[in-house]
This record gives C-alpha cells, structure tokens and sequence, in this order.
C-alpha cells in the first residue's frame, strides 16, 4: 500500500488529488510547478473557485457601473450625458476596480498556466497542446473585431477542447525509483 508521500512523489505534486478548499491551497503551494501532475479534482475545485471570484468582481463592477450611471442621469442632462467620452461614461468610476483585477489577473497567470500543464499532463496529454491552446486563445484577439463570428467559434472550440481534456481521468502514475 503506497503512502501520501510517495504518491505526491510519484505525482511529482506534494498536493496531488487535493479537494476542497485544499485544492485553492494546493494552487498557490505550486505556483510554478510545471513539472508534476494534477487530478481532475485539484484541478475544477481551483476552477470553481476561480469562477466563483470572477463572478464576485463582475457583480461588483456591474454594481459600480450601475451606480454610475444611475448618478450621471440624475446629475447631468441627456445633452451632457451624450456628449461625455465612453471613458467618462462606463469606466470613469471602475478604474481601482479594473487595476486590481488586472493584478489579480498577472498574478494568477503563472499559476494557472502551470495547473493547465499539470492537468494535461496528468490526463496523458503531452502539455505543449495547453501551451498551444492558450496561445490560440489569445491570439484570437488579433483577427479584426469584424470578425466576430470566426473569433466566437475559434474561442468555443479552444474552450471546448480544454474542458474536454480537463475532465480526462488520470493516467497511472510512473512508477517510484527506489534510492
């Protein structure tokens, strides 16, 4: 019977098959692991967490925004209003609120790139295919904003693809070298 140790020894993840709350600790404990492996379920228990902030801080910006432009109508007139820059109107007041989540979002980017690697590498897919698909992912944004509907269908098939990947089960773990 293998013990924890050599299980996250073999998985080369000291947090291997975190759950819970344990996974958001598992993500930060790796932050720059790009060398072990993790499980289907350290891997959408972070997921969850992610989403359930990014929820958090939208619903915060639509409040914020709400709240501005609630105050704009009661304070300017439809001819000002109309006449104010789209900065003015959408982004004037989201500013610190737009920096944090960019930090936040910098901050997390190595992290999350490295459970990526760990989950494909862990559900037998060689991890250059998440590097690959991140790149797609972004570069997606370079074709013109004309082109909408190829930008949407490239960004559901990487998406898509990944999810897919993602919920793989696990491949068994290499064997442990006895020193």
């Amino acid at each position: 019977m293998k013990t924890a140790d050599q299980t996250a020894r073999q998985a080369g993840n000291r947090y291997y098959g975190a759950g819970g709350f344990s996974a958001v600790t598992a993500f930060f404990g790796n932050y720059v692991n790009f060398k072990g492996r993790s499980t289907r379920r350290e891997y959408w228990w972070f997921t969850l967490f992610a989403v359930i902030t990014g929820f958090i801080i939208g619903a915060v910006w639509f409040v914020q925004m709400f709240s501005r432009v609630a105050m704009l109508t009661q304070r300017y007139s439809a001819a000002e209003i109309q006449g104010m820059s789209p900065w003015d109107l959408v982004f004037g007041g989201s500013v610190p609120l737009m920096i944090v989540a960019g930090v936040l979002w910098l901050a997390l980017l190595a992290p999350s790139t490295a459970l990526g690697v760990r989950r494909f590498r862990d559900a037998g897919v060689h991890w250059g295919w998440y590097i690959a698909l991140l790149v797609l992912a972004w570069t997606v944004n370079l074709l013109p904003a004309t082109w909408i509907g190829l930008r949407s269908m490239i960004s559901l098939s990487d998406s898509i693809v990944i999810i897919v990947i993602a919920a793989l089960p696990s491949k068994p773990l290499p064997p442990l070298d006895e020193d």
